[in-house]
């Protein structure tokens, strides 16, 4: 298979292919050809090609049904800067260490953690501070969650093409927890969300017909999400900042929830500390993120941004490691239960 040229634009059939898994991870090929006018041959094909060179891929990690069952977490790490990329390499291996990013601020490094409990939070924490050239650690603990990047989208196809995609999304009820025979299914499906029921049954010693009835309860649920994400190097939205805003207590969802509504956000959560509120947003450049900012203050000037970082390269996300161009090369999921004892 050809390599994919990083310096070409994406076609407007891929980016609309992308726009498609955006909406629904596990759309069978047919509804994703009739959605983009191509065959289901071609759909398959060209998602491949895109995978094959680390451009695209769609990973799993613990649904919106957990959210109030287990800690998510930011952290700030400072480093001795000869030993920063030391810190980096061990810090991307840990499963309970979902992002990692390298910034351009008073912090050196940048993580989303998540963890069982907050007694999980603590330990791993606490060992993050014994790693070599570890000089400090400040916490967050995110105490609700308003978006996060899996309803981030391209925007590319068209008002039909988006129905027929909705249309074969599950509809997600947010109940349950995951039981000690579903973890296997989640961390197999993070090297590929797209795995048939066979290729789960194999990975995980079952029966083809119980693992595709795990999975489909697991994503109905809401105790498994699934992902489709973009290396920044196609994704037309190449930088990344984090802010860090102040707002009175009675105006937190409100701000909450009217910054999940701007397109460049991806991630938005109601923190602890003095910032209550923290987003990641992707910008097309770097002097968007002043624009961006008068846009926020328009639209609630009772909010106050109080600190601001741009970040030089995501080392990480969600479970999976990324090379300098944002592009996939390789997946360490993300592992709630994971002891390093």
């Amino acid at each position: 298979m050809d390599k994919f040229d990083e310096n070409a634009h994406l076609s407007e059939i891929d980016l609309q292919l992308l726009h498609a898994l955006q909406i629904a991870p596990r759309a069978p090929w047919g509804v994703v050809a009739e959605a983009i006018g191509v065959s289901a041959v071609t759909a398959a094909r060209r998602w491949q090609r895109l995978v094959d060179g680390g451009l695209a891929w769609i990973n799993a990690y613990p649904g919106p049904a957990l959210l109030d069952a287990h800690t998510v977490a930011y952290v700030d790490v400072d480093c001795e800067p000869s030993q920063r990329d030391s810190v980096v390499s061990a810090l991307v291996r840990e499963p309970q260490v979902a992002s990692v990013e390298i910034m351009a601020s008073e912090r050196d490094l940048f993580l989303t953690v998540n963890t069982a409990d907050i007694g999980s939070l603590s330990h791993l924490v606490q060992g993050l501070g014994r790693f070599d050239g570890v000089r400090g650690t400040r916490t967050r603990i995110a105490t609700r969650t308003y978006g996060e990047g899996s309803r981030w989208r391209l925007d590319a196809l068209d008002t039909r093409g988006q129905q027929l995609v909705q249309a074969v999304a599950p509809e997600i009820r947010r109940e349950g927890k995951l039981g000690p025979e579903d973890r296997s299914t989640l961390l197999t499906l993070a090297h590929d969300g797209r795995y048939t029921a066979a290729e789960l049954a194999v990975a995980t010693g079952v029966s083809a017909p119980t693992a595709r009835r795990r999975l489909d309860r697991l994503l109905r649920n809401g105790q498994v999400s699934l992902r489709c994400d973009v290396a920044h190097v196609i994704s037309g939205w190449p930088v990344t900042a984090t802010l860090w805003a102040r707002v009175s207590a009675t105006l937190v969802d409100r701000a909450g929830q009217m910054l999940t509504q701007m397109p460049e956000v991806r991630v938005c959560s109601a923190v602890t500390g003095a910032a209550n509120l923290v987003a990641t947003v992707w910008l097309r450049n770097v002097p968007s993120l002043q624009d961006f900012e008068h846009r926020l203050e328009a639209r609630l000037p009772e909010l106050a941004v109080i600190d601001r970082a741009i970040t030089l390269q995501t080392v990480k996300r969600l479970g999976c490691l990324l090379d300098e161009a944002g592009r996939r090369s390789g997946v360490v999921p993300i592992d709630l239960w994971h002891s390093s004892d």
